[in-house]
């Protein structure tokens, strides 16, 4: 993510005091934000894993979660904050 496409300090607290765990990747499928839930969830703190690949988050073998994720995700033409890329 660029500086046009981060989350601003407000959805960071709005995303943060969800209690469903909420993940967000780049176009390469590495971890750009976790908010408290997912960090919970995972046991991980988001300082170790920010920029960590989609598929070294769980544990598949083989290029499996990256492969799933390319199938079935198309890149947002917005970002959180709705400015345009």
């Amino acid at each position: 993510m660029n500086s046009d496409q981060a989350i601003t300090g407000m959805e960071k607290r709005v995303l943060d005091n969800l209690s469903t765990a909420i993940l967000l990747f780049d176009r390469e499928f590495r971890l750009q934000y976790i908010n408290s839930s997912a960090e919970m969830m995972f046991g991980v703190s988001a300082r170790k894993v920010i920029g960590t690949p989609a598929g070294e988050l769980v544990s598949c073998s083989g290029n499996v979660v990256h492969e799933n994720l390319k199938g079935h995700c198309r890149p947002a033409s917005h970002s959180l904050s709705g400015n345009t890329r």
